[in-house]
């Protein structure tokens, strides 16, 4: 028995030295594995230089706002534009608006400003053909008057009928210049009225056309040039 507990003693010392041994090895075993797994390297004193990659927007330093003309209408078509990111220069063009419409417009008011330009010519050259012809006209009245006059001088001279005949003359003489007076007034305050019509039809289309030029030019967007 005594012999027995012994035996027992020792069989139990071992299986724990070997259990002990075997923890020893395993620490040490991985103590070194991570040792050679940690990367070193030396210390040195300098810069430190960070390179980042992202993904960006780049916008220019001097941008501009270009507004779309106030014309109407209707919609505007866009015609031409420039790419984004493209380069630009002052003055080079940036968006066109189509302009067929407006182009139309233009083409039409210039017809309109022909005809309303030939329009006034001819008023004045009526004025000015009527405005002689009622100045014979008044010349030729006075000269009558004064024709019936001296036969009314006369009259002491005939018979009476043929005077009451020259009074009867000269009243009328004078009541046909008093009419061209009024005719030669009247026409040439028509023939006025007339050349202020045509003037007024000539300068509507003459800005009828002015809007329309100005409308195409203003359908170009350019860049404006940096004030200094």
């Amino acid at each position: 028995m005594k012999l027995r507990s012994v035996l027992m003693f020792s069989l139990i010392l071992g299986v724990i030295g070997v259990l002990a041994w075997g923890a020893v090895r395993l620490v040490r075993a991985t103590s070194t594995s991570a040792s050679l797994e940690l990367p070193t390297t030396k210390v040195k004193k300098g810069r430190v230089i960070l390179t980042v990659a992202a993904r960006g927007e780049l916008q220019g330093g001097n941008s501009e706002m270009l507004t779309a003309p106030m014309i109407g209408g209707g919609t505007l078509a866009i015609t031409y534009l420039r790419e984004p990111g493209e380069t630009i220069n002052a003055g080079d063009k940036v968006v066109q608006f189509d302009t067929t419409e407006q182009e139309y417009r233009l083409k039409e008011a210039e017809a309109d400003l022909a005809e309303a330009q030939q329009q006034v010519i001819k008023a004045e050259a009526d004025s000015q053909a009527i405005e002689e012809e009622s100045h014979w006209s008044m010349i030729n009245a006075v000269t009558d008057v004064k024709l019936a006059e001296l036969e009314v001088r006369r009259n002491p001279l005939i018979a009476a009928i043929t005077a009451r005949q020259n009074d009867l003359a000269l009243e009328a003489a004078k009541n046909r210049e008093r009419q061209t007076a009024q005719d030669f007034t009247n026409k040439k305050t028509t023939s006025a009225a007339g050349i202020l019509i045509q003037k007024a039809a000539e300068n509507k289309a003459k800005v009828m056309a002015d809007t329309a030029r100005r409308n195409i030019e203003n359908m170009t967007l350019k860049r404006r040039p940096q004030a200094t």
